[in-house]
C-alpha cells in the first residue's frame, strides 16, 4: 500500500481539514483594527486574550490567542470605553436632551448620538469604533418589501410591525432634530434622515449589552439598560454556549467570563439569549444552526382553518383566547407543542356542552387534567429541528391517535428515520409522554398519504418532512 492510502492516514487528512475549515484568519493587522486597540488602549483597556478574526462560518469575530479555562475573564471593557446615555449627556447634544419635552427616550439619545458622530468623521473622538460597525443590517427591517415577503407568515407580520416601529420612531423624532440646527451647517434633515437613524437603531437593538442605570429627569420612563461596548461586541452568538456578562461595579468594568474552556486559535463564542431562530433573524439578522430553541410559531388562522369550520363557538373561543393574550407566541418546538399552543387548542376544540360547563373563563386557560398526565398524550410525534406539527398537536388534544411517517422531500432531501435515534441530522425526539414506534420508511409507511408537509425555516433548519392523517396544511 502506498504511503497515505490507509484509513489512519484518510483520519488524519479529515481531521486536519476539518481543523483548516473552522480555523480563522487574523485580521488584527487591518488599520481599523490598529485604530481601535490603540483607541481603546488610550481608554485603559488593552486585551491579552482575543485578538480580530475572519472565521468561514460566523464571518467576523474574535479568536483566543492562548488556551481558555472554564470561568476565566476573556474580556473586561473600562467603563470610559462604553458609549452610554452618560457620554450623549455629556457631550454637546446633553443641553438639548435636557431641555427637550416631552423627555427624550434613552434610546433616540444613543441613535442621535450614533448619527451625529458619524456624520462628524474625522472630527469624531469615536470615529475608530464607528469605522468597524457594520454599514448596513440584515434585520428583517433593513429587508426590501419582496424579500419580507418571502418569509414565514408569522415571521412577515412581526417584521412588518418592527418596520411600523422603526418608522413611528423616526416620524415622533424629527421635532427634536429639527431643535439641532444650530449644531450644524448642513440640513438637519439630511443628515438625520430615515436611512440614518434606521443605521443607527440596528446598530443599539443588534450590538448593545445590558448595562442598568438610574432613572433621570432628563430622560423618558423607558429602561436606560443599554450600552454600546467596543471591541466586545464583535463576538458572536452560539446558543450551547454559557457565559457570565454583566457590569462590575467594583472594578468599574463590563465583564465576561467563560462558561466552559476554550482551545488557542479557535472562535470565542457568548450566548445572546435562549432566542429562537425567528427572534434572531428578527433582533439580529442570523439564524443559528443546531439551535436548541428553534421553534415555528403557530398563527390563529392556521389553528382555525384545520379545526370544524361549523363549530358555532369559534368567535366566542377566539375572543376569550385574545382576552387572555393566549392567541400570540403559540409554539412548536423540539419538544413538541408549547403550553400555551396545548391550552388553546384544548380550548379551541371543546365542544358546545363543554364550553358552557365553564363558568368562570379563567378556567378555561388552566392546563386540563387530562393531559397532564402524559400516559394519555397517545401520539408519536417526531418533530425534526422544529416541525410544525399543529395537525399532530390537535390530534393529541383530541386524545386520537396519529401516528407519523419519516418521509424525504424534494427540497430537504431524507430526513430522519422515526424512533428518536441519533442520525447525520442530529436527533429525533418524540412527543412528550409515548413511545417511540417501529422504524418506519419511505417505502414502509404505516399511514395512509391523507397529507405531506414540508418547511424549511432558514439556511441552516431543516424542520423535516412528515406524512399524517390528518390533513395538509404546509405543501411543500
Amino acid at each position: 500500500m502506498k504511503k497515505g492510502r490507509g484509513r489512519t492516514s484518510r483520519i488524519r487528512r479529515r481531521k486536519l481539514s476539518k481543523s483548516f475549515e473552522s480555523r480563522g484568519v487574523n485580521e488584527s493587522y487591518k488599520p481599523e483594527f490598529i485604530q481601535l486597540r490603540k483607541w481603546l488602549k488610550d481608554r485603559k483597556f488593552e486585551d491579552t486574550n482575543l485578538i480580530p478574526a475572519s472565521f468561514p462560518g460566523t464571518g467576523r469575530g474574535l479568536m483566543s490567542k492562548t488556551s481558555l479555562r472554564e470561568g476565566q475573564v476573556i474580556i473586561s471593557l473600562p467603563e470610559s470605553c462604553l458609549l452610554t446615555t452618560d457620554t450623549v449627556i455629556r457631550s454637546y447634544l446633553g443641553a438639548y436632551v435636557a431641555k427637550w419635552q416631552p423627555p427624550l427616550s434613552p434610546l433616540l439619545a444613543l441613535c442621535t448620538f450614533l448619527v451625529a458622530e458619524k456624520h462628524a468623521g474625522d472630527r469624531s473622538p469615536w470615529k475608530p469604533y464607528l469605522e468597524i460597525l457594520p454599514k448596513a443590517y440584515t434585520c428583517p427591517v433593513c429587508l426590501e418589501p419582496e424579500v419580507v415577503n418571502l418569509l414565514p407568515q408569522p415571521l412577515k407580520a412581526k417584521a412588518r410591525e418592527q418596520r411600523i416601529r422603526v418608522q413611528e420612531f423616526f416620524t415622533s423624532s424629527r421635532d427634536f432634530f429639527s431643535s439641532l440646527q444650530p449644531l450644524f451647517s448642513e440640513a438637519v434633515e439630511g443628515i438625520f434622515s430615515y436611512s440614518a437613524l434606521l443605521w443607527a437603531w440596528c446598530t443599539v437593538n443588534t450590538r448593545a449589552v445590558y448595562v442598568k442605570r438610574g432613572r433621570r429627569q432628563c430622560f423618558s420612563a423607558e429602561p436606560d439598560t443599554c450600552a454600546l461596548a467596543p471591541y466586545l461586541d464583535l463576538l458572536n452568538h452560539s446558543p450551547g454556549v454559557q457565559v457570565q456578562a454583566a457590569f462590575n461595579e467594583e472594578t468599574r468594568c463590563y465583564e465576561i467570563r467563560t462558561g466552559s474552556s476554550c482551545r488557542r486559535h479557535e472562535e470565542v463564542f457568548i450566548c445572546y439569549g435562549p432566542h429562537d431562530n425567528q427572534r434572531l433573524l428578527l433582533e439580529y439578522g442570523f439564524v443559528a444552526a443546531r439551535n436548541p430553541h428553534a421553534c415555528v410559531y403557530v398563527s390563529q388562522d392556521i389553528l382555525v382553518k384545520y379545526l370544524p369550520s361549523t363549530d358555532k363557538q369559534m368567535n366566542k373561543k377566539i375572543s376569550i383566547l385574545k382576552d387572555h393574550d393566549f392567541i400570540e407566541n403559540m409554539t412548536f418546538g423540539w419538544d413538541g407543542p408549547s403550553w400555551r399552543l396545548l391550552t388553546a387548542l384544548k380550548l379551541l376544540c371543546l365542544e358546545a356542552e363543554e364550553l358552557a360547563c365553564w363558568q368562570d373563563p379563567d378556567e378555561a386557560l388552566t392546563f386540563p387534567p387530562e393531559l397532564q398526565e402524559p400516559r394519555n398524550l397517545q401520539t408519536a410525534v417526531y418533530p425534526m429541528g422544529a416541525a410544525l406539527l399543529v395537525a399532530a398537536a390537535v390530534g393529541s388534544i383530541l386524545l386520537k391517535p396519529v401516528q407519523v411517517g419519516i418521509m424525504s422531500c424534494v427540497c430537504c432531501g431524507p430526513v430522519f428515520r422515526a424512533g428518536g435515534r441519533s442520525t447525520a441530522r442530529g436527533r429525533a425526539p418524540w412527543f412528550p409522554g409515548t413511545q417511540p414506534s417501529a422504524e418506519v420508511c419511505e417505502r414502509k409507511s404505516p399511514v395512509s398519504s391523507l397529507g405531506m408537509q414540508c418547511l424549511c425555516y432558514g439556511r441552516s433548519n431543516i424542520l423535516g418532512t412528515v406524512r399524517i392523517h390528518l390533513p395538509s396544511f404546509i405543501d411543500c
